[in-house]
């Protein structure tokens, strides 16, 4: 492929990975500080492992775009060699799955934390609480099914 002189050889790879990065970082300090508070008081929940879960793949996110960075993944495809979009795109493909998943945990974890300040006296509400979250739970599934199995990609 040759680089075309109407399109900028910019790569935004570098500003992303930046921005991803410091914000895995607060992410994880806010969920140590989260499981400290909860933890002085014994009171640690499923909506706290959700959100570590959260955390985690949040991270695993932030090091496969790291990686997809690494081989011009955020450049214009003309300056690429077409093995550097061949392994772009196979990260892309892995990171699509991981960041719907992540969305779901951390979806799920505010559905438990709501669980947990409604108590179990309002039956109704805990009632449609659990229906979101399943909802929310099987439309990521099947938005991931979806994803995996697009024939146009």
């Amino acid at each position: 492929m040759t680089p075309s002189t109407a399109t900028e050889n910019a790569d935004r790879g570098p500003a992303i990975v930046g921005i991803l990065w410091t914000e895995a970082a607060i992410s994880l300090i806010i969920t140590a500080l989260r499981f400290y508070a909860r933890g002085m008081i014994r009171k640690v929940g499923w909506d706290d492992w959700l959100m570590a879960l959260t955390t985690a793949l949040f991270i695993t996110c932030t090091g496969l775009v790291t990686a997809q960075t690494s081989v011009g993944g955020y450049r214009h495809e003309e300056f690429l060699s077409t093995n550097d979009i061949v392994y772009a795109l196979k990260i892309n493909f892995i990171l699509r799955g991981v960041d719907i998943l992540a969305y779901a945990t951390g979806k799920a974890s505010i559905g438990a934390l709501i669980l947990r300040i409604v108590g179990h006296q309002n039956k109704w509400q805990r009632a449609v609480v659990w229906v979101v979250i399943v909802l929310t739970a099987l439309l990521n599934v099947l938005n991931t099914i979806s994803i995996s199995f697009n024939a146009n990609q």
